[in-house]
């Protein structure tokens, strides 16, 4: 009885073991099939995956050159090294030649990319310099625009005291309820009354009287000795009241235009120079002092305004 169940099992693991094994033809032809599938999908990877058209082309030679060098009885190995067979119209050294000229087209592609990579990253060092030198460049200028506006501030703010100090060393011939002195955003303000008690002009005329003299005499001499010309501009303002009584000739636009020209002369002869000067308007009564709009009869409407203006500070362009 054992012997018998013995020889079975040998029996059947004999069947089990000892199947059909494939022939050189059909071995060869399977490996064929699979490399023809290769090459398809190859051709297909070309336009959008070159890496994996490559690995395709590539394992279908591994299994063309297994066909040919461990099958070599088969008919399919003796047409493949004949040349008569062909992969869907290309020979073993075509599709060769196409993995190589994919490898090289692979190259050329992370060659430009290389290339476009290092033209982006100097383009992009190109700008950050030039916005670098840009802002250099406008840091300077605002550093020169600084200091040329606290260079005019300066001016005016010398200008200023000068007048004031000027003016109140000379207690015994200047009234000072005749003028004021105002700094503004925009430079200096120099207001003079034609004051009845101490008028600047003759009554009705535009001639200055021996106090007018002095006292435009005194602001000559301190905007000469502080020479504007590069930092500020001069601007000559006259102004009549409404009560102004006109004359034949003289109404109230002409008078404190006359008035304006004859300070604007006077104070020139005293040594300021031309090129300080900007402007010299009349205003007539169209611009009374805002600290007496209740009273346009108040004999202050009456005056000569003289503007220290500050030049606005030129801004290079780059």
């Amino acid at each position: 009885m054992k012997n018998t169940f013995t020889g079975l099992l040998v029996l059947c693991l004999c069947l089990g073991g000892c199947g059909k094994k494939k022939t050189p033809d059909e071995a060869a032809n399977e490996l064929f099939v699979e490399a023809v599938e290769l090459v398809n999908n190859a051709k297909s990877e070309e336009s959008t995956n070159i890496p994996a058209a490559i690995k395709s082309y590539e394992q279908a030679l591994v299994k063309v050159r297994k066909i040919i060098s461990e099958y070599k009885a088969s008919d399919i190995a003796v047409k493949l090294v004949s040349g008569e067979t062909l992969f869907t119209g290309r020979s073993i050294e075509q599709i060769e030649d196409r993995v190589g000229e994919l490898k090289y087209e692979l190259e050329r592609r992370a060659e430009e990319a290389r290339q476009a990579e290092q033209a982006r990253q100097a383009e992009e060092a190109r700008r950050a310099k030039e916005k670098k030198l840009q802002a250099k460049n406008e840091e300077i200028q605002r550093a020169e625009a600084k200091a040329q506006h606290d260079l005019i501030l300066g001016s005016i703010r010398r200008i200023n005291d000068d007048l004031i100090k000027a003016f109140i060393q000379n207690p015994n011939y200047i009234d000072m309820k005749t003028l004021r002195v105002q700094r503004t955003n925009e430079g200096l303000v120099l207001e003079f009354f034609n004051d009845p008690s101490r008028p600047l002009f003759d009554d009705g005329k535009s001639e200055l009287t021996k106090y007018g003299k002095l006292l435009f005499s005194i602001v000559a001499w301190t905007l000469a000795r502080n020479d504007t010309a590069l930092t500020s501009s001069i601007e000559v303002e006259g102004h009549t009241g409404v009560n102004f009584k006109e004359i034949k000739n003289d109404d109230k636009w002409s008078i404190s235009s006359k008035r304006a020209l004859e300070v604007r002369n006077h104070i020139e002869k005293e040594g300021v120079k031309e090129k300080q000067f900007h402007k010299i308007v009349g205003c007539g009564d169209t611009r009374p002092l805002k600290v007496y709009s209740y009273n346009l009869n108040h004999p202050h409407h009456s005056r000569v305004s003289i503007r220290v203006r500050a030049k606005e500070v030129p801004q290079k362009k780059n």
